[in-house]
């Protein structure tokens, strides 16, 4: 079972009376003492990642007993080094601006039912707050205007959205059929819209609405499933029983969870159950089709570096500007998520930083779809980071390796052992299931053993390897003579590296190579399809990277015009050409570009 969750039920008692609510209202309300009793429980079982969910009734029927308990619980989890979540889950009727102050302060995440939006008291201040996510209910009957609703939530300011089909009751045909044609909608309209977060893409589990993390019931009773709160599960209850705050045990906490859709079925008939999963099916194909846009903020978090790469564009920048602090880089994050699904913590070096975990942690609450880390990636030759990055958030690695061996690599990051360390961490990332991407930048010292590289990089199992042509700036310009290679010399080993990659069924790229020089290898140019991209570079500036590339960073020669690429190619870095000249340029003739 999943220990790493804990679900406590605060109070059974309710100010609302809705009518799909599956849940039993008593007027019990959990003590203080039992309450500290089931958190610290919780906190002492394996994992260092926690989550506790506030549960009821309406859990802010006890606010005071919610503050001590967040308050007891961060202290704790600070004791036994444990990083903790909060989630407060409400019919958002009691949330007044103290609350929200309260939870803005320990990072809460409140989730609120859209059946009672008009209800809630702090109406302004709610769509501002980063870390809500507004259930969206749809009942059977409700199903067919389930799109309009939606799109008046969105209207009101809110961006954060878990759909919730009613589970466990009477679905008929044309109601289902509703729900599919709505769903539709919904995944058209949200496509284009990057700022919309749906938190469906986070849960897992093989029973529909229910998970298989710890319940502590206001008697203090564990239970294997927060299933047991609801009315049909009364006469199964005790099958998913664990044990009491005052004797419960770790061995309790072995409970198989592939007992649980058998335990369900018995509590609901056939047709009820089988509607449930043909609705369930229907949310699970409505989260795949969503194929949103990904924007992306760059963040470049600090300049510090544990490697000291002869080619690196930041040259000297980490001897003379400090890293930013922990309160900036939040609060770009809030900033950049009005705009922005994805981000990526680049530096510098990402990982050496003390408050790496929270920040990649604070990223994955406020909704970011995709989480990437740039790195040299030596932090995650221990597998122990490698398992508390990924569960902080962190769902993308973008690995850095310029040698094929330890002397080249060794050499170019100025690190002795650093190429057995992110050979080792390739190794423990891909191994964890979770997708590597590698950049190598070509320089003098390796151009000509970039196969030798791509063999390497098929043989440790990453997803896509990009080959970057080096770019003249920072220590690359200071030592440009022994660090950038004519471009023309390069090619064939690009070539031939990426026929490797090809072959072995990889995702290639280039970067900073023009379309004349790759010939047909031209449709595997990054740049074509690099997301749309802020930077967020030191200490405030914020560059579109997507007109600095083409209209800056890059250019073109005059001659360029007559080529049939010249509208999709971005040329090359403005330094090169300043050097080298533009002979190796020539022109590709023909009267469109290939497609």
């Amino acid at each position: 079972m999943d220990n790493t969750f804990l679900t406590l039920v605060l109070t059974q008692n309710c100010n609302e009376g809705c009518s799909f609510c599956g849940i039993e209202k008593t007027n019990i309300s959990i003590k203080k003492e039992i309450a500290r009793k089931a958190v610290l429980f919780f906190l002492q079982t394996h994992g260092e990642q926690k989550t506790i969910k506030f549960f009821g009734g309406e859990p802010l029927l006890e606010v005071s007993l919610l503050k001590d308990i967040v308050i007891y619980a961060d202290h704790i989890a600070r004791r036994l080094h444990k990083r903790i979540n909060f989630v407060l889950a409400t019919n958002g009727t009691l949330i007044d601006e103290t609350i929200v102050k309260f939870c803005l302060k320990h990072e809460i995440e409140i989730v609120v039912d859209s059946y009672h939006i008009k209800k809630i008291k702090a109406t302004l201040t709610l769509p501002k707050y980063p870390f809500l996510t507004i259930t969206v209910n749809i009942t059977p009957k409700g199903a067919c205007h389930a799109f309009s609703d939606f799109k008046k939530l969105y209207a009101s300011g809110f961006r954060r959205f878990n759909i919730l089909p009613n589970y466990y009751v009477d679905w008929k045909g044309l109601h289902i059929k509703n729900l599919e044609r709505q769903f539709k909608k919904i995944s058209l309209f949200a496509c284009d819209k990057p700022e919309i977060y749906f938190k469906n893409s986070e849960v897992k589990g093989d029973v529909p609405l229910f998970n298989t993390g710890l319940t502590c019931d206001p008697f203090g009773n564990f239970y294997a499933s927060n299933c047991v709160l609801f009315k049909n599960m009364a006469n199964e209850k005790n099958k998913l029983f664990l044990g009491h705050v005052n004797s419960i045990s770790n061995s309790a906490l072995r409970f198989d969870a592939r007992q649980m859709p058998i335990i369900i079925k018995k509590a609901f008939s056939k047709d009820i159950i089988s509607d449930t999963y043909i609705v369930d099916r229907l949310l699970c194909n409505f989260v795949d089709s969503l194929k949103i846009k990904i924007v992306r903020a760059d963040i470049k978090i600090g300049y510090s570096c544990n490697n000291n790469c002869k080619f690196c564009v930041q040259g000297k920048k980490k001897e003379i500007l400090q890293d930013k602090s922990t309160h900036d880089v939040q609060k770009i994050l809030r900033e950049a998520r009005a705009t922005s699904n994805g981000v990526v913590f680049t530096g510098g070096e990402p990982t050496i930083r003390e408050d790496f975990f929270t920040l990649v942690s604070f990223a994955k609450k406020l909704g970011y779809r995709r989480i990437q880390i740039q790195t040299n990636a030596r932090m995650f030759a221990y597998k122990d980071f490698c398992v508390k990055t990924i569960d902080s958030g962190a769902n993308e690695f973008g690995v850095a390796i310029h040698g094929h061996i330890p002397a080249m690599h060794d050499y170019l990051t100025s690190t002795p052992g650093s190429f057995a360390q992110t050979v080792k961490a390739i190794t423990n990332l891909t191994k964890l299931n979770v997708p590597v991407y590698s950049n190598t930048v070509i320089t003098q010292s390796n151009y000509r053993q970039l196969p030798e590289i791509a063999r390497l990089l098929v043989y440790l199992g990453v997803k896509q390897f990009q080959l970057a042509f080096v770019h003249a700036l920072g220590s690359a310009a200071e030592n440009f003579n022994s660090i950038v290679p004519r471009m023309s010399l390069v090619i064939p080993y690009i070539k031939e590296a990426l026929t490797i990659g090809i072959n072995a069924g990889i995702t290639v790229m280039t970067e900073a190579i023009p379309s004349c020089m790759l010939g047909s290898y031209n449709r595997f140019i990054a740049e074509r399809c690099i997301p749309s991209t802020k930077i967020y570079e030191f200490p405030d500036e914020i560059i579109d990277f997507d007109k600095l590339r083409p209209g800056l960073a890059k250019t073109k020669a005059e001659n360029c015009k007559n080529c049939i690429y010249y509208a999709r190619c971005e040329g090359t870095w403005i330094e090169y050409p300043a050097f080298f000249g533009w002979n190796e340029f020539v022109p590709v003739k023909g009267t469109h570009a290939a497609k």
